[in-house]
């Protein structure tokens, strides 16, 4: 009964267009971030346009395990491309 009163009564429908705003922002400054660093010329930037991940493709000769560690060292959590690929060699 929560949940829709929720719905009728429009409120998901205003967090949704919250959210949505929130995102876009937090994109946008993660897009910044990217092209400001450098990291714009070694990898390709995918994913931007939905939820709350990005992909940062790179070539086949990327070393996945070391940025990955890098990243955590820096407080960043990524997860490795090629976990996700069986069937290609795609790496970010």
């Amino acid at each position: 009964m929560t949940l829709a009163h929720f719905i009728e009564h429009g409120y998901f429908m205003r967090h949704m267009r919250r959210a949505r705003n929130i995102y876009r922002r937090r994109h946008e400054i993660i897009q910044k971030a990217i092209v400001t660093s450098g990291l714009g010329d070694k990898f390709t930037l995918r994913g931007i346009e939905t939820g709350l991940h990005v992909l940062l493709e790179a070539d086949e000769s990327f070393d996945e395990d070391t940025m990955t560690l890098r990243a955590l060292q820096g407080g960043v959590r990524v997860h490795q491309l090629h976990s996700y690929c069986l069937e290609s060699k795609r790496k970010g």
